[in-house]
């Protein structure tokens, strides 16, 4: 190889395009930023690979990095086209994208077998620096068909989707427009059959524009600064839905909580850049709800989900610029608020419990009453009490179902084995047997003076005793096993009177 300097001054392309990649890998985890500097790595591969490229002396070695260069020229569009299209990237999207820059790949470094993308080659010297020439194949044109395609596709749909970009950033994508111009000029140029000039291959050189003004948008525009991309991380992971309206009531911007929102309703209309009121009146809303949200929030219920929508003002000065409508998901919240009515519910009927169990306190028979509340009480199926004595389990109440005149029928075992397991281990509890769920609360047989005994409790397979249940259900063994031994002091005061 031979050190020309005219080859050498690849090397400010070159040392430009790595400073930027490394500058843009602190914000890597961002996606566009990922795609960004894979767009660079590119560039900085051809730039590299044509700089050793007109410094080989033999055709051999020139082919060689001829093939690399173009390899990093069908990655460019690739990663130029992720970039562009960001938002909406798919596997699907992302393997349709690469086809054609693999199999680009793939015939550039087979061509000699095929001589798709080169028919001839030639080695050009003048002033002791190398050209490549070359009569280009028929897969030469359409790969650079395809990469004036891309970019002029990007180009269309960054202005076409322009109103959901942040006016800030706005500006700073444009002159990146403007640089990947200057890379693909060159692909024009080929195309015009003009190749080499004055004996030099310039598309290279062109690259020293692209990343000058990449470095000029990047640094003026704060172009993936931490702070804008700290906050659209911190906005994209908000589970709460949100929207950004301009002046207009036009939308410029939204989370993939609120896109997720309208999917279920308008799935293949874009969102960006559509009106409020139509979107309003597709999700069951209206404009003027959602302004008077502005002073009070606004209470929503979407397919099962409850939204409180409130309404911030975008100002700048003293000037509004728009507004963010911001959907409080309240679903949970509702659903607290539900399990603590319940709560609050069963409480006052376990008071009622207690009450009952002291009006009935050596008055009949009460544990009939005990297991009707207490079942009402744990939404059971149905509920048994039993005590151990010498004979065996003795049943004495049943509440929900009526004992079945079979003998040792599969329900009148399920609630004796629960029962007697529940008391041998002194501890609640619970079994599964479909088509039942069962829970089996051992009754304090230190207060019964030693007489165990157990409260058992069932119900249908979907539903589980939760902790609540087996609280509330611990709570009315203890209470039930005071007033049984209560009632029995009571009556043995009354047999001795």
């Amino acid at each position: 190889m031979y050190a020309h300097p005219i080859a050498l001054l690849l090397l400010i392309p070159f040392c430009l395009f790595l400073g930027l990649a490394v500058y843009i890998a602190r914000f890597v985890n961002h996606r566009p930023a990922l795609f960004f500097v894979l767009c660079i790595l590119s560039l900085a591969a051809i730039t590299a690979s044509s700089m050793f490229e007109q410094m080989s002396i033999d055709i051999d070695t020139m082919l060689w990095w001829v093939r690399l260069r173009f390899s990093g020229v069908a990655l460019f569009p690739l990663f130029w086209l992720l970039l562009v299209l960001q938002k909406h990237l798919k596997p699907l999207v992302i393997t349709g994208l690469s086809i054609l820059p693999v199999i680009t790949i793939v015939i550039v470094w087979t061509t000699p077998l095929h001589n798709l993308f080169f028919h001839s080659v030639d080695l050009l010297k003048s002033n002791n620096i190398s050209a490549f020439a070359f009569k280009p194949g028929i897969w030469h044109q359409i790969f650079s068909i395809y990469i004036l395609v891309s970019y002029v596709f990007g180009l269309i749909w960054c202005f076409s989707n322009r109103k959901a970009m942040p006016r800030s950033d706005r500006k700073g994508f444009l002159f990146l427009h403007l640089a990947m111009l200057f890379a693909v000029l060159p692909v024009a140029l080929n195309l015009a059959g003009e190749q080499i000039f004055y004996g030099l291959d310039i598309s290279s050189y062109v690259l020293t524009v692209t990343a000058l003004v990449m470095i000029f948008a990047l640094m003026r525009y704060e172009i993936f600064q931490i702070s804008p991309v700290a906050r659209m991380r911190l906005i994209e992971s908000l589970k709460d839905p949100f929207i950004v309206l301009d002046m207009h009531n036009i939308v410029v911007d939204f989370n993939p909580g609120f896109e997720a929102i309208y999917n279920e309703n308008l799935p293949k209309t874009p969102l960006a850049g559509c009106e409020a009121v139509l979107l309003y009146e597709t999700l069951g809303l209206s404009a003027e709800l959602c302004r008077q949200s502005w002073e009070s929030p606004v209470d929503w219920e979407h397919m099962g989900r409850h939204f409180e929508i409130q309404t911030f003002p975008v100002t700048k000065g003293r000037r509004m610029h728009g507004l963010i409508h911001y959907f409080h998901d309240n679903t949970e919240r509702k659903l607290y608020e539900q399990q603590l009515r319940m709560s609050l519910l069963r409480l006052e009927k376990l008071n009622d419990l207690s009450r009952v169990l002291s009006m009935w306190l050596g008055k009949g028979d009460m544990t009939k009453v005990t297991i009707e509340t207490a079942t009402e009480l744990l939404d059971a199926v149905f509920g048994a009490l039993f005590f151990l004595e010498s004979g065996g389990l003795h049943e004495r109440a049943r509440c929900g179902i009526m004992k079945s005149e079979e003998q040792n029928s599969p329900i009148d075992v399920l609630l004796q084995e629960a029962a007697f397991e529940a008391i041998t281990s002194a501890s609640t509890i619970t079994l599964r047997r479909p088509p039942y769920n069962v829970i089996a609360v051992p009754l304090n047989a230190e207060i019964l003076h030693g007489q165990p005994g157990s409260l058992v409790f069932v119900k249908s397979e979907e539903t589980e005793f939760s902790s609540f249940d087996t609280s509330l259900a611990e709570s009315v063994a203890r209470q039930l096993a005071v007033t049984v031994e209560t009632a029995r002091l009571y009556r043995e005061v009354e047999r001795r009177a």
